[in-house]
């Protein structure tokens, strides 16, 4: 986690999300801590994958590593 620009950008970083379990564990850490943090940009950081997921008017951004570090 880190803050800038007044936003609160929470990281979860996995290899992979393909398994359900796997999905199911890294989502709902982001959630939780999103719960607890307001103002926040939610990211997932994994090797190769790509999604926007919104549970519980939360929104995660599923990135690859390289396409993140880019952007930085």
């Amino acid at each position: 986690m880190y803050f800038e620009e007044n936003v609160y950008h929470l990281i979860q970083v996995s290899y992979t999300l393909s398994g359900y379990n796997t999905k199911q564990r890294e989502i709902q850490a982001s959630i939780n801590t999103a719960k607890e943090i307001p103002n926040t940009q939610n990211i997932l950081l994994t090797y190769n994958e790509t999604d926007n997921i919104i549970l519980d008017n939360i929104e995660i951004e599923i990135l690859p590593v390289w396409k993140w570090l880019i952007t930085k």
